[in-house]
């Protein structure tokens, strides 16, 4: 259970910032 959290954390991180820069792209 302790490395689900992290993999969590990590998917939520990537998931940012390809929010992000299509953000950018939009702008």
């Amino acid at each position: 259970m302790g490395m689900v959290p992290i993999h969590s954390r990590m998917g939520k991180l990537k998931l940012a910032r390809h929010l992000f820069s299509l953000e950018i792209r939009n702008m």
